[in-house]
Protein backbone atom coordinates (compact mmCIF):
# COMPACT_ATOMS: atom_id res chain seq x y z
CA UNK A 1 0.00 0.00 0.00
CA UNK A 2 1.44 3.45 -0.83
CA UNK A 3 2.54 6.10 1.59
CA UNK A 4 0.10 8.55 0.71
CA UNK A 5 0.73 10.98 3.67
CA UNK A 6 3.21 13.22 2.07
CA UNK A 7 0.24 13.93 -0.59
CA UNK A 8 -2.53 15.24 1.75
CA UNK A 9 -4.53 16.74 -2.02
CA UNK A 10 -4.04 13.40 -3.42
CA UNK A 11 -5.92 10.91 -0.52
CA UNK A 12 -7.94 8.43 -2.71
CA UNK A 13 -11.62 8.45 -1.87
CA UNK A 14 -11.47 5.12 -3.36
CA UNK A 15 -9.52 2.06 -3.19
CA UNK A 16 -5.86 1.68 -3.49
CA UNK A 17 -6.68 -0.39 -6.65
CA UNK A 18 -9.12 2.15 -8.37
CA UNK A 19 -7.02 4.91 -7.80
CA UNK A 20 -3.92 3.34 -9.69
CA UNK A 21 -6.02 2.09 -12.08
CA UNK A 22 -7.40 5.64 -12.48
CA UNK A 23 -3.70 7.31 -12.73
CA UNK A 24 -2.69 4.68 -14.96
CA UNK A 25 -5.72 5.20 -17.45
CA UNK A 26 -4.22 8.56 -17.06
CA UNK A 27 -0.91 8.09 -17.45
CA UNK A 28 -1.93 6.72 -21.01
CA UNK A 29 -4.20 9.18 -22.07
CA UNK A 30 -1.69 11.97 -21.90
CA UNK A 31 1.20 9.65 -23.50
CA UNK A 32 -1.30 9.06 -26.29
CA UNK A 33 -1.82 12.69 -26.41
CA UNK A 34 1.86 13.42 -26.64
CA UNK A 35 2.40 10.94 -29.70
CA UNK A 36 -0.91 12.52 -31.29
CA UNK A 37 1.04 16.18 -31.05
CA UNK A 38 4.09 15.09 -31.93
CA UNK A 39 2.40 13.62 -35.50
CA UNK A 40 0.49 17.22 -35.52
CA UNK A 41 4.00 18.94 -35.08
CA UNK A 42 5.51 17.11 -37.91
CA UNK A 43 3.15 17.53 -40.19
CA UNK A 44 2.74 21.42 -39.70
CA UNK A 45 6.66 21.70 -39.97
CA UNK A 46 6.84 23.43 -36.47
CA UNK A 47 10.57 23.14 -34.39
CA UNK A 48 9.58 19.77 -32.65
CA UNK A 49 12.61 19.51 -30.15
CA UNK A 50 12.63 23.16 -29.57
CA UNK A 51 8.94 23.46 -28.97
CA UNK A 52 9.31 19.87 -26.91
CA UNK A 53 12.49 21.00 -25.01
CA UNK A 54 10.60 24.72 -23.47
CA UNK A 55 7.52 22.67 -23.04
CA UNK A 56 10.23 19.72 -20.80
CA UNK A 57 11.30 22.95 -19.38
CA UNK A 58 8.28 24.75 -18.14
CA UNK A 59 6.73 21.53 -17.06
CA UNK A 60 10.06 20.39 -15.03
CA UNK A 61 10.08 24.04 -13.01
CA UNK A 62 6.20 23.97 -12.35
CA UNK A 63 6.32 20.44 -10.74
CA UNK A 64 9.62 21.56 -8.55
CA UNK A 65 7.20 24.70 -7.24
CA UNK A 66 4.53 22.76 -6.50
CA UNK A 67 6.40 20.23 -4.90
CA UNK A 68 9.08 22.48 -3.18
CA UNK A 69 6.45 26.06 -2.17
CA UNK A 70 3.56 24.69 -2.45
CA UNK A 71 3.49 21.59 -1.02
CA UNK A 72 6.82 22.18 1.45
CA UNK A 73 7.81 18.31 0.53
CA UNK A 74 11.35 17.35 1.45
CA UNK A 75 13.97 16.38 -0.83
CA UNK A 76 14.28 12.69 -0.54
CA UNK A 77 16.61 11.21 1.85
CA UNK A 78 19.91 9.02 0.10
CA UNK A 79 18.34 5.96 0.61
CA UNK A 80 14.71 7.27 -1.28
CA UNK A 81 16.61 9.10 -4.11
CA UNK A 82 17.77 6.16 -6.07
CA UNK A 83 13.99 5.25 -6.52
CA UNK A 84 14.00 8.96 -7.51
CA UNK A 85 17.11 8.59 -9.50
CA UNK A 86 15.95 5.54 -11.43
CA UNK A 87 11.99 6.91 -12.04
CA UNK A 88 13.16 9.71 -13.97
CA UNK A 89 16.07 7.79 -16.28
CA UNK A 90 12.61 5.15 -17.03
CA UNK A 91 11.01 8.01 -17.43
CA UNK A 92 13.60 9.53 -20.10
CA UNK A 93 13.67 5.75 -21.48
CA UNK A 94 9.91 6.73 -23.76
CA UNK A 95 11.93 9.52 -25.34
CA UNK A 96 13.02 7.02 -28.27
CA UNK A 97 8.95 6.23 -28.41
CA UNK A 98 8.60 10.16 -29.47
CA UNK A 99 11.23 9.58 -32.08
CA UNK A 100 9.97 6.61 -33.72
CA UNK A 101 6.97 8.63 -34.01
CA UNK A 102 8.42 11.86 -34.99
CA UNK A 103 10.52 9.00 -37.46
CA UNK A 104 6.90 8.21 -38.99
CA UNK A 105 5.91 4.98 -36.93
CA UNK A 106 2.21 5.07 -36.36
CA UNK A 107 0.65 6.46 -32.90
CA UNK A 108 -1.51 3.14 -32.28
CA UNK A 109 1.51 1.01 -32.55
CA UNK A 110 4.00 3.21 -30.31
CA UNK A 111 1.50 3.48 -28.12
CA UNK A 112 0.87 0.24 -27.67
CA UNK A 113 4.16 -0.54 -27.16
CA UNK A 114 4.90 2.05 -24.39
CA UNK A 115 1.49 0.93 -22.18
CA UNK A 116 2.94 -2.14 -21.84
CA UNK A 117 5.41 -0.88 -19.40
CA UNK A 118 2.06 -1.81 -16.96
CA UNK A 119 2.78 -5.41 -16.89
CA UNK A 120 6.90 -4.63 -16.37
CA UNK A 121 5.99 -2.65 -13.19
CA UNK A 122 3.49 -4.89 -11.61
CA UNK A 123 6.12 -7.95 -12.20
CA UNK A 124 9.34 -5.85 -11.04
CA UNK A 125 7.29 -4.56 -8.14
CA UNK A 126 6.46 -8.43 -6.99
CA UNK A 127 9.97 -9.94 -7.37
CA UNK A 128 12.19 -6.52 -6.74
CA UNK A 129 9.71 -5.14 -3.99
CA UNK A 130 7.75 -7.67 -2.72
CA UNK A 131 4.39 -6.34 -3.24
CA UNK A 132 1.88 -8.28 -3.26
CA UNK A 133 -0.14 -9.45 -6.71
CA UNK A 134 -3.58 -9.92 -6.60
CA UNK A 135 -6.31 -11.64 -9.18
CA UNK A 136 -7.24 -7.71 -9.70
CA UNK A 137 -3.97 -6.58 -10.96
CA UNK A 138 -3.27 -9.72 -13.06
CA UNK A 139 -6.71 -9.03 -14.94
CA UNK A 140 -5.88 -5.39 -15.23
CA UNK A 141 -2.86 -6.78 -17.19
CA UNK A 142 -4.81 -8.39 -19.57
Amino acid sequence: VPDLSLFPCFEPAMSNIAYGITLTATSGLCTTALLALTKVLQQQELPYYRLSGVGLFVMMFTILYWLVWIEKIPFPRPPLLKWVLLRGLFGVGQTPAFLAVRAGAPVGDVTTLTSTNIAVAALLGRLLLGERFTVVQGLALI
